[in-house]
């Protein structure tokens, strides 16, 4: 699958997903002014913001991540904040809202129908790297292998990046809960930043 074709892909998505669901995150957060890139054995990403990045949100639940041409939605290194559930080794609870890092899948098939457009599908619970927030900027850092954990199923898992960086996305979390418990994880992608 070439280059175009994939950022097609991922824009077509990200019309549909932004039409379904409401943003619930100040615009700003998600315009980016600059990007910085660095990819040796591990992915470096610098974004700036139009806006401060706060350290971690309990208001918001939101994230950015790195899509690779290789891997398209099956492998993407994402760093996120958000409260009310727990799902990274980096969380010290589920109020905790601490940015942290993770590898996730996605899916568009519509699992128990819960979410309108995208949502998680395979995440990772620990971490792959670290993040920092400087203001405006949020450097995150991933090693392009992860052997882990499910947290809500236990079971097993492993990631592996691609090899070239094709698109920075920017998204909201909306998680579905049912009697308590955590059953889906929906996925708003509301900016896209290709890399050439």
């Amino acid at each position: 699958m070439n280059q175009t074709v994939i950022l097609g892909a991922i824009l077509a998505v990200f019309v549909m997903s932004s039409l379904m669901m409401s943003p619930a995150v100040a615009a700003s957060v998600h315009e980016f002014s600059a990007i910085a890139l660095s990819f040796t054995d591990e992915f470096k990403v610098r974004i700036s913001a139009t806006t401060d990045i706060p350290q971690d949100s309990n208001d918001a639940s939101y994230g950015y991540g790195v899509i690779t041409e290789e891997a398209f939605f099956d492998t993407i290194l994402v760093t996120t904040t958000h409260g009310g559930f727990l799902e990274s080794a980096d969380q010290h609870n589920s109020d905790d809202a601490r940015w942290h890092n993770h590898y996730l899948t996605l899916t568009d098939d519509g699992l128990d129908n819960e979410c309108a457009g995208l949502e998680v599908a395979d995440i990772s619970y620990d971490s792959p790297g670290d993040v920092r927030i400087h203001g405006e900027n949020i450097v995150f850092d991933g090693a392009r292998t992860l052997e882990s954990v499910n947290p809500f199923t236990g079971a097993e898992n492993v990631f592996q990046s691609g090899e070239t960086i094709v698109a920075i996305i920017s998204f909201d979390i909306a998680p579905v809960f049912t009697d308590g418990e955590i059953t889906n994880i929906c996925i708003d992608v509301n900016g896209l930043h290709p890399i050439k």
